[in-house]
């Protein structure tokens, strides 16, 4: 018995080494974007982003639980305008513009609370059937945890934004 107990051990650590060990390899940040045509200026996309009162209406997160309990403060299309969002399914967690450019772009901070902080940007640039828009995510990651989630992270938050964006597109062609 005290054989398998030190072979279990023994395994036990062997794997603990390699999860903190291999965790010091893996990138420290971690990036995702996706991008879409619009068929529409870049002015008339731009309130569906900067307004995160129209942002409800075609994020995929919103969607996933309509019970989201949502506040949202400042004016919008301002740095400061926020939103802040608490959902048994989606947790919780505050976004704020942070920098703008009409119609060009948006920037916003993220704060998911203890799973950590992001940031967020749209770029809404002019193309030949309207708009081409890129909403991308960037995110320092801190701790083994957090570097070994950061394998699978770009895809599934690529995931969602593809699903937003797709969402977005429909917003403001249907306006």
């Amino acid at each position: 018995m005290k054989q398998v107990f030190k072979v279990v051990i023994g395994v036990a650590a062997a794997l603990a080494a390699v999860f903190y060990i291999g965790a010091l390899f893996l990138p420290e940040r971690v990036a995702a974007s996706r991008s879409i045509e619009i068929a529409a200026q870049p002015e008339a996309v731009w309130p569906f982003i900067a307004d995160l009162n129209q942002f409800n209406l075609w994020s995929p997160w919103s969607r996933r639980d309509p019970g989201m309990t949502l506040t949202i403060t400042g004016p919008p299309a301002t740095v400061g305008h926020g939103m802040s969002w608490s959902s048994e399914v989606q947790g919780d967690g505050t976004l704020t513009l942070i920098e703008l450019q009409e119609p060009n772009y948006v920037v916003t901070d993220l704060d998911f609370g203890p799973e950590g902080a992001a940031t967020a940007r749209f770029e809404i640039a002019p193309s030949a059937g309207g708009s081409s828009v890129t909403w991308g995510f960037e995110s320092d990651l801190e701790g083994p945890m957090q570097r070994w989630f950061g394998l699978i992270l770009p895809d599934m938050i690529g995931a969602d934004y593809e699903e937003g964006l797709a969402n977005l597109k429909a917003a403001v062609e249907g306006q």
